[in-house]
């Protein structure tokens, strides 16, 4: 595991320092300010950041507009277009320095170095934890943002009141954690599933790159593929009979958009133990998919 850790090493090294990794973190936090900010009280209208900026006063915010605080939708999220980018800004970090590596003939010294078992193994962990980093900074960034435009901050009555609506029924010990720890115990969690989404979003472009070296195409396939996958999971989940099906596979259909990790603490442990065992599966089938591609390379993966 020496060598496997190496690689990641070198490859965080080489990702940190490159302006990319960091346009992938801002473009990150920007694209969660595009989603609805807070719905009236109603729950008939939806507002994006500039409507409640422009239209409402301090006042009007706290009276007319449901869980209108930095705090609540912090935890809530804004139901953005993140979902949409995620594939491209997640592999956006490694991707153009792996592929690099194999148009410049560099991989070849590094296949022979570590063999080419650990090296599938090595890229597939700096893949994944490059893109959990753009996605978890990125919504730090983001929460760093909105304290400071937004014009009201929240109290934790109003977190309390938000997560016992829809999380404490699944998770009732979870209070025990908040009271004992506050707000920063919402925050933890979040930015955690974040770089959870981030990483596993990160698998589409690695398992792309080792058919093509063509940075473009290898983060625009992932894209396509992703935005054909949730919309054909969103257009089945609205068909009444499709719940009529089996709950296991309902389930699991369901769970392959990677974004529901983001909201994956509102649901049951054995949910969750399910999202993560089908998704765990699916990283273990691009990790043997990318070696046996590679294994059958006779030119050290060029």
């Amino acid at each position: 595991m020496g060598k496997v850790r190496n690689i990641v090493i070198q490859d965080m090294k080489k990702i940190l320092g490159s302006s990319t990794f960091w346009l992938a973190v801002v473009a990150t936090a920007l694209i969660c300010f595009t989603g609805s900010m807070a719905r009236d009280t109603y729950g008939l209208y939806n507002y994006n950041i500039v409507d409640i900026l422009t239209d409402f006063s301090v006042k009007d915010i706290k009276e007319n507009l449901d869980d209108a605080n930095v705090k609540v939708i912090f935890v809530k999220e804004t139901g953005s277009y993140l979902w949409m980018f995620a594939p491209v800004l997640a592999g956006m970090p490694l991707i153009p320095l792996l592929c690099a590596e194999r148009k410049n003939k560099a991989m070849r010294y590094e296949l022979v170095r570590v063999g080419k078992k650990r090296f599938a193994l090595g890229k597939l962990l700096s893949s994944m934890i490059s893109g959990g980093m753009v996605f978890m900074f990125g919504y730090a960034l983001f929460g760093i943002l909105l304290a400071i435009i937004f014009p009201v901050m929240g109290t934790d009555k109003n977190v309390i009141r938000y997560i016992d609506n829809i999380m404490l029924y699944n998770h009732p010990d979870f209070i025990k954690v908040y009271d004992a720890i506050g707000y920063v115990s919402m925050i933890g969690l979040k930015l955690a599933v974040f770089f959870v989404y981030g990483a596993l979003s990160a698998v589409f472009a690695y398992i792309m790159s080792s058919f093509v070296t063509n940075k473009y195409i290898v983060l625009c396939v992932p894209y396509i593929l992703n935005y054909m996958l949730s919309s054909f999971i969103d257009k089945q989940s609205m068909s009444m009979s499709f719940w009529e099906l089996p709950k296991w596979f309902t389930s699991n259909f369901v769970n392959l958009r990677v974004n529901t990790s983001t909201q994956i603490f509102h649901v049951s442990w054995s949910e969750i133990g399910s999202y993560f065992a089908l998704h765990i599966t699916l990283v273990i089938c691009s990790l043997i998919i990318y070696n046996i591609i590679m294994s059958r390379r006779c030119d050290c993966g060029q």
